[in-house]
């Protein structure tokens, strides 16, 4: 094939095992991934935390082959589509979420739920990209809701059960939204408050 048709043209690229990153520092991953761009997801499903906080980061640039279903959708939804890119490219990528998450350093995964998808089912359909995290806590910010319905309810315990066996936490709730959590006994699955 010639250059025009758009193959490759020069040596294939090394691609990075993210196997290897396991338990790797966040100092060697960055060092890792900046080198290599490259990462091969084949066989994993999640992102370990040091490789989730050097994704996070603006400046990194990356393209990830053949990535699982739950980081292909972490990548979507922490919006680093145009900065990581997955190979091959997924057949329909839905941008219009209704989260938005953040790597927050040390060792956090923020997810914030659009006040507006509180009152629409499709919340319940964007907690696939949880099961990509390894080794980060994560955090529900209620932050923007003053009161939770029963779609958010039903939204915290799908990523409790997608992030067992680690706990939730809920934070940001208002003290209405916090009493209606703890009537409804959810502080016996997911710590709230704090």
């Amino acid at each position: 094939m010639s250059a025009a048709a758009g193959s490759h043209t020069g040596p294939i690229p090394m691609a990075l095992p993210l196997a290897s990153l396991q338990t790797a520092s966040a100092a060697t991953v960055r060092d890792r991934v900046n080198r290599d761009h490259l990462i091969d997801c084949v066989g994993i499903n999640r992102l370990p935390l040091p490789v989730l906080l050097v994704l996070a980061d603006p400046t990194t640039f990356a393209t990830l082959r053949q990535p699982a279903m739950a980081i292909r959708s972490f990548v979507s939804a922490a919006r680093w589509s145009n900065r990581v890119i997955c190979e091959p490219p997924a057949t329909a990528q839905n941008a219009d979420r209704p989260i938005v998450v953040d790597v927050v350093p040390p060792n956090f995964v923020r997810v914030r739920p659009q006040a507006s998808a509180a009152t629409s089912q499709i919340l319940l359909d964007h907690c696939d990209w949880v099961r990509a995290i390894d080794g980060a806590t994560l955090i529900a910010d209620l932050s923007g809701m003053p009161h939770v319905n029963s779609v958010v309810v039903a939204w915290l315990l799908r990523l409790a059960q997608e992030h067992a066996p680690s706990r939730l936490s809920v934070r940001g709730a208002s003290p209405t939204a916090e009493t209606q959590l703890r009537q409804l006994r959810l502080d016996h699955l997911v710590d709230i408050g704090g």
